[in-house]
């Protein structure tokens, strides 16, 4: 988007401008009042007034309420991004999470199998030991 700096009225100055019809576009042709096209701050709002009879104050309630439901949509979009982001973080972890019991159940085999090899390799010791010292 277009940068705009702190203290900058530029947009204020351009709405009010579209508002009571001080804008001319590049060809000089004056824009009516209470221009309803090209606001907002990038030039990309369009407000719907129902005729050009309209109050300042009417026109400002359609310009917040526009503003209002533009915000409510973006909430209730980030809204659903965020449970669709959290699912797709859950069936990740989900999908690459280890089952500790099944973990622990084949540690306890492994350290059991280590205790009986161990174990096994000390008596053949013992008996080797046994059959050099009776030679």
């Amino acid at each position: 988007g277009i940068p705009i700096d702190i203290g900058d009225n530029t947009v204020i100055n351009n709405i009010i401008d579209f508002t009571f019809g001080n804008f001319a576009d590049d060809t000089g042709t004056q824009h009516i009042n209470f221009n309803v096209v090209g606001t907002g701050p990038f030039g990309r709002q369009k407000i719907t007034v129902p005729n050009e009879n309209v109050s300042l104050l009417s026109f400002a309630d359609s310009f917040i309420t526009l503003q209002a439901n533009d915000l409510k949509f973006t909430e209730d979009k980030l809204a659903l991004e965020e449970i669709y982001t959290n699912d797709v973080e859950q069936r990740l972890l989900d999908g690459s999470a280890v089952n500790l019991d099944e973990e622990f159940a084949r540690l306890i085999e492994f350290e059991r199998a280590y205790t009986s090899s161990a174990r096994i390799v000390e008596v053949i010791d013992d008996l080797f030991n046994q059959l050099l010292n009776s030679v």
